[in-house]
């Protein structure tokens, strides 16, 4: 898992794009496979914490507040299923709050790499002209 601890303040150079009044942290994380994607805020020391989930393109796709999945009270977590792709989000405090945000992202495994189709062994481009090969398991095509 990935921890990461960020003050939200203008010291810091945070400013505010979206949502809350309050300055935002964004982040990306690259999943290389099909797994639960969690993220969460419980461990923060701000008292009340907003989570946004962003597309690429920084349009927000779905936001939580308090009582997620992970945390009780007024500290954001988020969990969905997730493929291989690039993930957005941005952190937040409630109204113009300011302080620590701890962001803790994780990615539960739910099925073996190659096992469904959702979570496919990537083999590469086969191209003609560039012979490509699993020499591990050659048995004399090229």
């Amino acid at each position: 898992y990935y921890l990461d601890t960020r003050s939200n303040t203008s010291a810091d150079c945070y400013s505010n794009l979206l949502c809350q009044p309050s300055n935002d942290i964004y982040y990306s994380v690259q999943v290389g496979g099909y797994g639960k994607l969690k993220i969460s805020q419980c461990g923060s020391t701000l008292s009340d914490t907003y989570l946004h989930r962003l597309t690429s393109t920084g349009t927000i796709m779905s936001s939580v507040d308090d009582n997620g999945p992970l945390c009780t009270g007024y500290k954001a977590s988020m969990q969905f299923d997730a493929t291989a792709g690039t993930y957005y989000f941005m952190s937040e405090g409630y109204g113009s709050s300011t302080g620590e945000i701890q962001t803790i992202v994780g990615l539960d495994a739910t099925t073996a790499l190659g096992s469904t189709y959702n979570n496919p062994i990537n083999i590469g481009v086969l191209n003609p002209c560039t012979p490509y090969g699993d020499y591990k398991n050659f048995y004399g095509y090229n």
